[in-house]
């Protein structure tokens, strides 16, 4: 009974956990996924620079700030556990495995 209660005091802790998750992920993704369709356009067809509002200072400035933060690399880490965490909700709700409210 205690370690029921425990874990519902926790519930609000781990909640905003993913929320932190998701928020980096996203934020990542939407300023990482860009880039890289550009880069690949660039890479593979004449196409025009999609990057707008910078110039080249600004993304080499960019291209240090990542690596030195680990921004990608933590980035990218946030993405595989957004991806995890749907798929896993959804193997859980899809088998009825699981008492958590989105599943109701």
């Amino acid at each position: 009974m205690n370690v029921r209660k425990a874990l519902q005091r926790l519930e609000p802790v781990f909640l905003v956990l993913i929320a932190l998750v998701f928020t980096a992920g996203l934020m990542f993704a939407s300023v990482e996924i860009p880039e890289l369709v550009d880069r690949l356009l660039h890479s593979n067809v004449h196409f025009l620079d999609v990057a707008t509002g910078q110039d080249a200072l600004s993304a080499y400035r960019t291209e240090l700030f990542l690596p030195h933060y680990h921004i990608r690399a933590i980035g990218y880490a946030c993405l595989g556990l957004i991806v995890l965490l749907c798929l896993v909700l959804f193997l859980l709700c899809h088998f009825r495995q699981t008492s958590l409210r989105p599943c109701l």
